[in-house]
């Protein structure tokens, strides 16, 4: 199994003011506003899996929805809440607020950018991009 990528200190402190601002603030799962000292960093790639402390890997919720994730893993995989070990989380596209976004890789700053399914017919993983 690859080593995962794992920040401590000052470099994870630095990772979670960064994954917050992205989220603005709001549980990346419900949409619901959360204070700055009670929120819960998800890795989607989970650590167990080797999932790096990356910002397309990482992002915000409540304890409760962070819970929810962990407690339905099918459902979570089909949203992109939890990504295999055999795939990038940055390729794997999540529904944040009942919109299908992807999460761009750390050399892009780890932007959430919407994506919508095209029309093309086959494959869930084509999207096209709305904005960034």
């Amino acid at each position: 199994m690859p080593k995962r990528l794992q920040l401590r200190g000052k470099q994870l402190a630095e990772l979670r003011d960064k994954i917050y601002a992205r989220a603005q603030g709001c549980c990346d799962y419900c949409g619901i506003g959360v204070p700055n000292d009670g929120w819960h960093l998800h890795h989607r790639q989970l650590r167990s899996g080797s999932g790096p402390d990356t910002p397309e890997n990482c992002i915000v919720t409540h304890p409760w929805c962070h819970n929810q994730i962990h407690a339905e893993p099918l459902s979570s995989m089909e949203t992109g809440f939890i990504v295999s070990r055999y795939r990038t989380p940055h390729l794997a596209p999540i529904m944040i607020h009942n919109r299908m976004w992807m999460v761009t890789a750390s050399q892009y700053g780890g932007r959430v950018s919407l994506w919508m399914p095209t029309d093309e017919p086959g494959s869930f993983y084509s999207f096209t991009p709305v904005r960034e």
